[in-house]
């Protein structure tokens, strides 16, 4: 079957039990955690008194306790849950065999939860996982995007008895919530713990929410791309400010944007060429969730200045270096700022002469 999404296991789980093998795969530990506890509480339902946690490293010494664990037979009958933990994503060519024959295997007393990090596209189509995602349950324990987070936090309040206040300012207060807690979604869950203990089921005010949480926003720079690319400069300032306060390099920074920038360009060539802008992307390496994000700037093609965004990328990259411009902003983060308003100003100008084309 495809793929559940974290938030669709509890429902599938009172619907058809307890799975003989469940994989949850992501990088939100907080989704992730719960997810492996509703399948850790399915199992202690369903008989499975008797849970192993084995933790892999990567060592061999890890694999051969799960191998022997399969092995073991209770002296009382009991069934067993194995809570099997690989946290690198990599279980080498050992871990790998071992994981295909727990997907082969037949034991209906031993059920197994196996949790990841989210894979890349080599481990995606390794032959390991192939053989679990044929047999296992595969739960996708993904981050919540900004657009959702409204939506997720109104769904937790909900659950715990509680709603915001009708009108413009319950809306003020949800966007305050997203702002202050939005990329960690860990701190997101706390605020809404804190509410839930601060005051009784029913009506939460701006004023209840303001008082009670505290600034916790947490951006990455992937963040700050995307915002970029999708033409947000109020966003990317914010993201931009964030970062700078936070202590992030200037140089990954610059390096980041500068990698899109430079993808970007040589996909365009590839594309005068002859080539599809599918095949353009993945030729400088671009997929996973940046290919749609700068797929969508690339069909701008001629209407954007190629030519310029490398000039400021290479002015940028020798400001964060030491090296001052005349015509730049001196601080490092402040040019930053500068390049990614251009950027977002040319796609917008692109946009604007492609709608008058029409």
């Amino acid at each position: 079957m495809p793929a559940l999404r974290s938030e669709q296991l509890a429902a599938h789980l009172d619907k058809s039990g307890l799975p003989r093998l469940t994989v949850i795969t992501g990088d939100e530990l907080l989704l992730v955690q719960e997810a492996a506890d509703q399948v850790r509480q399915c199992a202690a339902k369903a008989g499975h008194s008797d849970r192993q946690i084995i933790a892999l490293d990567g060592n061999a010494g890890g694999w051969r306790q799960v191998v022997a664990a399969m092995q073991e037979r209770d002296l009382f009958g009991a069934r067993k849950l194995l809570d099997l933990r690989l946290p690198g994503g990599k279980p080498g060519k050992e871990g790998g065999a071992v994981l295909q024959d727990l997907a082969r295997s037949d034991d209906a007393d031993t059920a197994i939860l196996l949790t990841l990090p989210r894979l890349d596209r080599q481990q995606s189509q390794s032959a390991w996982y192939a053989a679990l995602e044929s047999a296992a349950l595969v739960v996708r324990a993904d981050p919540i995007e900004r657009k959702a987070l409204p939506q997720w936090i109104v769904r937790r309040l909900a659950d715990q008895g509680q709603r915001l206040e009708a009108g413009d300012a319950g809306l003020h207060a949800l966007e305050m919530l997203c702002a202050r807690t939005e990329g960690n979604l860990l701190a997101t869950w706390q605020e809404l713990q804190k509410l839930a203990l601060l005051h009784p089921p029913g009506e939460i005010t701006a004023a209840q929410i303001e008082s009670a949480v505290s600034n916790a926003a947490r951006y990455t720079l992937s963040q700050w791309t995307q915002t970029i690319w999708q033409a947000d400069a109020v966003r990317a300032r914010q993201i931009a400010q964030a970062l700078d306060a936070e202590g992030e390099s200037a140089v990954f920074a610059h390096w980041t944007l500068a990698e899109d920038v430079r993808a970007l360009a040589a996909a365009h060539q590839h594309q005068q060429g002859g080539m599809q802008a599918g095949a353009a992307l993945r030729q400088e390496r671009v997929w996973g969730p940046r290919e749609p994000v700068l797929s969508a700037v690339l069909r701008l093609g001629d209407h954007l200045p190629w030519s310029q965004w490398l000039e400021d990328a290479r002015i940028c990259d020798g400001i964060t270096k030491g090296l001052p411009h005349p015509d730049w902003p001196r601080g490092d983060w402040a040019a930053l700022q500068r390049w990614s308003l251009r950027l977002v100003a040319a796609q917008r100008r692109a946009a604007g002469r492609m709608r008058g084309r029409r």
